[in-house]
């Protein structure tokens, strides 16, 4: 149990603005309002978040229809989400557009996505592979981070739980003129508890460091420069094969992505962009480590003909996987 306690800026408390409709990007790769969406969608806002008082992205997903979740510890264990009852390797997953993936679990590291970086959530349920390739049969989860908007928003994040949990977080986001900003840093600490505690009786504890980046520019009407930047680090305790042993998990997941949008006309837009997702992971004492990268690049151009819309573009992915298991002689 976690009790979380933020804290934001009184005096420039943005205005919270109704809208009619809840615009998404997951379903087509474009904005669209979900209400002319044809595929199953649901959105999770920052503030739904704060209320579920979730202490990881896996609790909250659990609570979205058509998916559940398994986990063999804490909220820094090994964790899996199957969507629509599809093991995890058939659910395509992106940090801000950023393509992640492990070589280790087959799917993406949900335990080491810090919540406290995640401003929105989507999920897709349903075959989306004519968009996103054969990883998404299942369906797409798609993350953001905040954003950026004109002003100066300042926030602090302060959270205490059992097992001697602890959470410390510091964001601030806003703009000026042509430009827009939004950082956060946080810090989460546990004692943990004991996952097994017949076969290795030890506290199974984690430590989680996380950043997060988004810069944005307004080159000219229209055409907007945009670079985010995801790096979180994660120590767990796990218990392994051989009792007595102190056996620790290293997680290290980065993303990048720079992308360039114009707006030419009503009727044409285009975007360009680059992405980067590292996924890093390493067992100790027990010798096991693997890393994949998932590079990508993106050109898509978006004309509007009549009530209809012709997407055309390119993307050309790079997927780069390598482990290594050391083997020690008695």
């Amino acid at each position: 149990m976690l009790c979380v306690f933020p804290a934001q800026a009184a005096d420039d408390a943005p205005t919270v603005v109704a809208s009619l409709d809840t615009v998404v990007v997951t379903a087509t790769r474009s904005a669209q309002p979900i209400t002319d969406v044809v595929a199953d969608v649901t959105v999770v806002d920052r503030e739904q978040i704060d209320r579920s008082g979730a202490a990881a992205l896996a609790d909250v997903l659990a609570r979205v229809p058509g998916i559940t979740i398994a986990r063999n510890g804490g909220p820094a264990s090994t964790t899996s989400v199957y969507l629509r009852g599809a093991e995890g390797r058939f659910t395509a997953v992106f940090v801000d557009g950023v393509r992640i993936d492990s070589q280790s679990t087959g799917g993406a590291t949900w335990n080491a996505i810090p919540l406290s970086q995640v401003d929105r959530i989507e999920v897709l349920r349903g075959p989306a592979a004519a968009i996103y390739g054969s990883d998404a049969v299942a369906g797409v989860v798609q993350i953001f981070t905040r954003q950026g908007e004109e002003g100066f928003f300042p926030s602090v994040r302060v959270g205490i739980g059992t097992h001697n949990t602890r959470e410390l977080g510091v964001a601030v986001r806003g703009g000026r003129g042509a430009f827009d900003y939004a950082l956060g840093v946080s810090g989460e600490r546990s004692d943990g508890f004991n996952a097994q505690p017949a076969g290795n009786p030890d506290l199974d504890g984690y430590r989680t460091e996380s950043f997060s980046g988004r810069l944005g520019w307004k080159l000219a009407q229209g055409h907007r420069l945009e670079a985010t930047l995801l790096d979180s680090r994660q120590r767990s305790g796990y218990d392994g094969f051989m009792p007595g042993l102190d056996d620790q998990s290293l997680h290290d997941l980065q993303t990048l992505g720079l992308n360039w949008s114009a707006r030419w006309s009503d009727m044409w837009n285009t975007r360009l962009g680059y992405t980067r997702g590292t996924d890093r992971y390493e067992t100790t004492p027990s010798p096991y480590l693997t890393e994949t990268r998932i590079s990508t690049w993106l050109w898509r151009n978006e004309v509007k003909l009549g009530q209809g819309l012709l997407s055309v573009g390119t993307r050309s992915p790079w997927v780069t996987a390598c482990g290594l298991v050391r083997i020690r002689s008695s």
